[in-house]
């Protein structure tokens, strides 16, 4: 079995574009970066686990066509409400440090 990584956690990415053709890919990490937006992922049916913390992200959106994640962080964003961003939130369980 082949299992598909990228790893991009510099702080120069601002935007997630380009990934069209790797939709084999089972792990993104694109942590520490400049990301504000959530979006490009679309082709990315196999993905199981995304990593963009430490990015500047304010909503959970663009991730509906990821039906096999598994592991999704968003650690150290500035996501403003998790309860309030859309019909995602719905399938995943929310953890919140008390």
């Amino acid at each position: 079995m082949i299992y598909c990584i990228l790893s991009i956690p510099r702080p120069e990415i601002c935007l997630i574009t380009n990934l069209w053709n790797f939709r084999n890919l089972k792990s993104l990490d694109l942590s520490n970066n400049l990301i504000q937006e959530i979006c490009g992922l679309e082709t990315l049916h196999k993905l199981q686990k995304l990593n963009l913390s430490f990015n500047y992200i304010t909503k959970i959106q663009g991730l509906q066509t990821l039906t096999d994640i598994q592991d999704l962080s968003l650690y150290e964003n500035k996501i403003e409400d998790m309860l309030q961003n859309g019909a995602f939130t719905e399938k995943i369980q929310i953890f919140r440090a008390v």
